[in-house]
């Protein structure tokens, strides 16, 4: 498998991502992943691909992460041959001993979508309020539909390239640009073309969420350890 982790981060950042590089991102080489670190800025004209830096053509705002991921998506699908890419936050770490064991159930079970569930009919709409460069956004909740149960895209969710193809050849810059939370846009799209996340395949396949030494989990928020995760396999 060719797998790319691809760390959603910031210029604002930079900080926090040179202290996980010493946790966990050192070790990505040696289970023979790859990773790309990914920016956005507006004055660029194409997206910028040098090393392990990944940066795509938008203003760097909370309310652009749809549009953030999905260029980076198509960039990835259009111009390597990863068969999964791991998109993660910067504010979480990888425990890179056990995310092979992860993989190879993704790759055995044929799995095009992985993750740890997230929404609900009374999913949280007013998430984005006071992250939003837009003050208008700020004050208004979510108002979209609820089209089904997606993955968080806190801890991160894996793709299958049949996935990133759906991604980028169903959704319009249109609809990616009206959208606010990134996990539930990929996930709304990816369901409406046949693509389920794992867990509702089997409840086995996800993050489940437990309390546990470190060396057990899988990938944990790395400011504080108060909730963390592991891998059912």
């Amino acid at each position: 498998m060719k797998v790319l982790i691809l760390i959603l981060t910031c210029n604002k950042n930079r900080g926090r991502l040179n202290k996980i590089k010493l946790r966990w991102i050192s070790k990505i080489n040696d289970c023979g992943y790859e990773y790309m670190c990914l920016y956005a800025n507006k004055n660029i004209v194409n997206t910028i691909h040098y090393e392990t830096m990944l940066c795509v053509n938008c203003n760097d705002v909370y309310e652009n992460l749809p549009l953030k991921l999905w260029l980076a998506y198509k960039y990835v699908l259009t111009y390597t041959d990863y068969d999964y890419i791991y998109k993660i936050d910067d504010d979480c770490l990888v425990n890179m001993s056990l995310l092979p064991r992860v993989l190879e159930v993704i790759r055995e079970n044929k799995i095009d979508y992985y993750g740890n569930l997230a929404g609900g009919r009374n999913f949280d709409r007013d998430w984005h309020c006071g992250k939003c460069n837009d003050e208008n956004l700020n004050m208004k909740l979510y108002e979209k539909e609820y089209k089904g149960d997606w993955c968080a895209g806190g801890i991160g969710y894996i793709l299958s390239k049949k996935s990133l193809k759906i991604l980028s050849e169903n959704i319009t810059e249109e609809y990616i640009k009206s959208e606010l939370y990134e996990d539930k846009a990929m996930g709304d799209m990816l369901r409406a073309n046949g693509i389920l996340p794992s867990f509702e395949i089997n409840n086995k396949w996800s993050f489940k969420v437990k309390k546990g030494n470190l060396e057990d989990l899988c990938c944990e928020m790395s400011n504080e350890i108060n909730t963390v995760y592991d891998i059912y396999t």
